[in-house]
């Protein structure tokens, strides 16, 4: 009841047009109930009495009533039709919102191909239950119009076969119980086969060079038998309860039809009026029996919403407080001040007692063997996870004040693993932001050391990159990364193992780019490589999430053990080659 309290909620701002679709559905059950009326005049008045009057009056009132049907059914179905396609878009645009606001560790936790499916193939589902739900309630119309003619006809008759009515809606409700519960495990089921989709696509490279390919197809075999066997249960649930729904009404229609047989033989009824109750009898039974069908989809797409608005209700971890402020200035100082942080409540610390400082203009190297906590400390600055103790101070304000697009809007970010768009060069630049002129973008391709590769390819600045930048290499991704963060134009710059997959040659014009990008920057250098950092105005060396030492590089050479092995390590590894 919750769920369709909610999806009401969605409707109200279409509540007159909802209204006019229930008249519309109205009228459609008046005509239909006209349409099985007309059959009494037309066997009583022109074949039994040979009324000439009626051979032209019947024909063209059967005309107009099936006119006017036809102008209420395509007013309803329009009417709904637009609102159910207003509602579900907002749902989704309200999911799709609601998961750009999830914390990073929603993001780890959750598959990519069941979020995808909650967001195409449950609201989907979720569609299509609105669209029946219409019907549904153009047949209680047609069911109302037709009682009403029945009991008009011949009342005894009528209250027989709508008494077969509430006993037709038993395995309905049975059935539909039932649906509701295997339509939850047919859209998990959907769901995992998404991701399974989702991670084989992706990774189709890896999957030929290991040779693979039979291994996961077997993979995928499995989730797509498990849908199957979901999918035919759903289907005899479904499937059987019309049948069940037709019988019943059987059953009541050749009881009918025997009682009002002998009327006719008795001369107690018309021939005619005989006629249009077993039409109206007949036509009775068509909309109950598709009740049977708008029920069994309703529940299924009541299953799919329960999905979606799970996600929906999810609230987010990080997010503004209620006094938050605008960062308008650019931080004189950046501090971390005995900072503690894990990923997840149960796990262990991976940032113990970080404390240190960064003045205005000041470049920062964080170093430190793998799983030492570098990106951690760059998830903080960015707020995407929050201090478990501690925190991180801008100008002696912890940046919790903050609302996080003015924080964020502070801080740009140039990573190892760069996400590109299947969009065009230009728009990878510029991020969505229109009001970039072509001219901004081109300058700062140039600074970026980007220009001269993009100038090469056919549509220069328009060329499709394809997904996540596929058609270009490695240090041309970087390349473009790095000009989405010039032309961002951030005070402050993280650079999170910028250059670490790049070969020497690319590294060299990727680093070019990156000291354009640093100049007038305070910059946080996440680093494997330490001679990417040397220059640094003093460096950081984490170890197990805690600061060993801090200094400049002639001095932690002397002070630190763990750098000076790290060193060591990387001056005998470029020996070597």
């Amino acid at each position: 009841m919750k769920i369709t309290l909610r999806l009401i909620k969605y409707m109200r701002p279409y509540l007159g047009k909802i209204i006019l679709s229930m008249i519309a559905m109205a009228g459609v059950g008046l005509m239909t109930g006209a349409s099985a009326w007309l059959i009494k005049p037309a066997m009583d008045k022109i074949f039994i009495a040979k009324d000439e009057t009626m051979i032209y009056l019947i024909p063209i009132a059967i005309i107009t009533v099936f006119v006017l049907k036809g102008i209420f059914r395509y007013s309803q179905g329009y009417l709904m039709k637009y609102t159910e396609e207003h509602v579900v878009m907002k749902i989704r645009e309200e999911l799709v919102e609601h998961l750009h606001k999830l914390p990073m560790s929603f993001s780890e936790k959750w598959k990519t191909g069941e979020l995808m499916s909650r967001v195409t193939n449950d609201i989907n589902k979720l569609q299509s239950s609105i669209s029946t739900f219409a019907t549904l309630v153009l047949q209680i119309f047609n069911i109302i119009a037709l009682i009403a003619v029945v009991i008009l006809q011949n009342w005894k008759l009528g209250i027989i076969a709508t008494i077969v009515l509430p006993v037709a809606v038993i395995p309905i409700v049975h059935f539909g119980k039932k649906l509701r519960r295997v339509g939850r495990k047919t859209q998990e089921s959907v769901a995992d086969m998404m991701n399974i989709l989702q991670e084989e696509i992706s990774g189709i490279k890896t999957i030929q060079a290991f040779l693979k390919e039979k291994t996961m197809l077997e993979r995928f075999k499995r989730i797509n038998r498990r849908y199957y066997d979901v999918t035919m249960k759903a289907a005899r649930s479904s499937l059987i309860s019309s049948p069940i729904t037709e019988a019943i009404g059987a059953v009541g229609l050749a009881i009918v039809i025997w009682m009002g047989g002998k009327e006719v033989i008795n001369g107690t009824m018309t021939p005619g009026a005989f006629s249009s109750f077993i039409a109206a009898s007949m036509m009775l039974y068509d909309p109950a029996k598709r009740l049977t069908n708008a029920n069994n989809s309703i529940q299924q797409g009541l299953a799919a919403a329960e999905r979606v608005f799970f996600i929906m209700d999810i609230k987010p971890e990080i997010e503004n407080k209620a006094n938050s402020v605008t960062l308008r200035n650019n931080p004189e100082l950046i501090e971390f001040s005995h900072t503690y942080m894990k990923y997840n409540k149960e796990e262990r610390y991976v940032l113990k007692d970080l404390s240190f400082s960064v003045k205005k203009g000041q470049k920062v190297a964080i170093v430190g063997p793998t799983g030492a906590g570098k990106t951690s400390m760059a998830d903080l600055m960015l707020r995407f996870y929050d201090p478990e103790k501690g925190s991180v101070l801008f100008d002696h304000k912890d940046i919790r004040s903050f609302t996080l697009e003015s924080l964020r809007d502070k801080i740009s970010i140039v990573t190892q693993d760069i996400f590109l768009f299947n969009d065009t060069i230009a728009n990878n630049i510029s991020f969505g932001n229109n009001e970039i002129t072509f001219e901004a973008i081109k300058q700062v391709a140039l600074a970026a050391y980007a220009d001269r590769f993009i100038e090469r390819l056919p549509e220069k600045y328009n060329t499709l990159i394809g997904d996540r930048g596929t058609r270009l290499s490695g240090g041309e991704r970087q390349r473009i990364s790095i000009a989405r963060a010039i032309l961002k134009n951030s005070p402050i710059l993280i650079l999170d193992e910028a250059t670490s997959a790049l070969d020497s040659m690319a590294e060299e014009i990727v680093q070019r780019a990156i000291d354009n990008l640093m100049k007038n920057r305070t910059v946080f250098i996440i680093a494997h490589r330490l001679s990417t950092i040397r220059n640094a105005d003093f460096i950081v060396v984490l170890n197990d999430g805690k600061i060993e030492a801090i200094g400049n590089h002639n001095a932690l050479l002397e002070r630190s053990v763990l750098y000076k092995r790290l060193h060591e390590l990387q001056v005998n590894a470029k020996n070597s080659c």
